[in-house]
């Protein structure tokens, strides 16, 4: 059980950073000023941390999407490369490092798979609003038609 709790705050740690320890990594190397200073300690910081973590969200959420197009057999062949690349490194970083900053490369290596499947599932969802949009066009279109009838009957 201790080494699942180990584990699991591992995983946490490395992949829910959502700054994957730039500031912390970056913090003591010089004596920031102005605004930089209000980045790494301030309200900025904050903000941006705030800002970061939605990001990720999203993109994690993004990724779940283009896992799921390949487990439904959506993509093949090159297109799944980068979310091999991703799980490799993922398993790779139980095993190895604790650090977030190793995880960064990994997660660019998602980015344009987490685009696409944004895009994807933004042109599903337009379509479905688009047929729903034309179903109440229709449905107005035969209720109007229908008064013209009875008008004339």
């Amino acid at each position: 059980m201790a080494a699942v709790t180990f584990l699991k705050e591992k995983l946490l740690i490395q992949w829910i950073e959502p700054t994957y320890c730039s500031f912390n990594q970056t913090r003591y190397q010089y004596r920031p000023q102005g605004w930089v200073e209000d980045l790494y300690t301030g309200q900025a910081n904050e903000r941006a941390l705030a800002f970061l973590n939605r990001f990720q969200g999203m993109v994690y959420l993004a990724v779940f999407g283009y896992y799921l197009r390949i487990l439904l057999g959506k993509l093949k062949g090159v297109q799944v490369l980068p979310g091999i690349i991703f799980l490799g490194g993922f398993f790779i970083t139980i095993l190895w490092e604790a650090k977030s900053r190793y995880v960064y490369p990994y997660i660019v290596m998602i980015l344009p798979s987490a685009a696409c499947s944004m895009e994807y599932y933004g042109r599903l969802l337009a379509g479905g609003i688009g047929r729903i949009a034309g179903g109440i066009v229709s449905s107005r279109e035969r209720k109007q038609k229908q008064k013209e009838i009875g008008r004339t009957a």
